[in-house]
């Protein structure tokens, strides 16, 4: 269920027990914790994507909440179709943050939680990174925050090996803490700090917070054309 504990419980899990006993395990948000260290550790597919709990009962209930029955729809097939996920829906306006095309294995979640075990034994090596396809998403954040989490990839080598970003929605973002200056958008600080790097980032894709969540399966191959806006996942999560 989400909320603020699930890196303090990584060191306790068996994984073994994991490893031998593969569940779908659904999730986002403090889950990316659990997503991270099970692929890492045992490569169980992630199931980033709406639960139970929350998008589909606390969040459901809102009124302002206009997307339940592609949710719904979305949360059966990805825990009932053997066949390939296949095209992510456009459910709201994505955009072409800069173009190209990419294939590699997804891999992310809420990029404070990424933060937070970067470097450790519970995230990929960079050599296990190579050619992924880097997803992500973050709420109610200062842009700021989103700078040191992103520069602290860049420092750690990500970005040298991936092949592609997918950003998902970035609701309640808050301005840098200082007056009488120009803010940048999300999107302007993001290619700022990525300008050195070349490969192709689709934005405002949905999934993350306060939002309808299309699938993002950590762990499968995917394919994206940032040209077409299009996502693609080419596995089936269920094995």
């Amino acid at each position: 269920n989400g909320g603020y504990s699930a890196v303090s419980v990584l060191e306790y899990v068996d994984y073994e027990i994991v490893q031998n006993n593969p569940k779908p395990f659904i999730g986002f948000s403090d889950i990316t914790n659990f997503h991270s260290a099970f692929y890492t550790k045992t490569g169980l597919v992630g199931f980033h994507m709406d639960l139970l709990t929350y998008s589909l009962g606390w969040l459901w209930n809102l009124e302002d909440f206009s997307n339940k029955e592609i949710a719904k729809e979305l949360f059966v097939k990805a825990l009932t179709s053997p066949e390939p996920f296949g095209d992510l829906p456009q459910i709201t306006k994505w955009e072409s943050w800069r173009t190209g095309k990419a294939k590699g294995k997804l891999f992310g979640g809420n990029l404070s939680m990424l933060s937070t075990i970067i470097g450790t034994e519970y995230f990929p090596s960079v050599t296990d990174l190579e050619g992924a396809i880097l997803f992500w998403e973050i709420d109610n954040a200062d842009l700021y925050r989103i700078e040191r989490c992103l520069t602290e990839f860049k420092y750690n080598g990500v970005f040298d090996v991936i092949s592609g970003m997918i950003v998902g929605k970035l609701p309640d973002m808050k301005k840098l803490p200082f007056e009488g200056i120009e803010h940048p958008t999300a999107k302007q600080l993001v290619l700022s700090i990525l300008e050195s790097y070349n490969f192709p980032i689709i934005g405002e894709v949905d999934f993350g917070h306060k939002t309808a969540n299309v699938p993002m399966f950590v762990g499968l191959e995917a394919s994206m054309d940032s040209d077409n806006l299009k996502i693609s996942v080419l596995e089936s999560a269920l094995k």
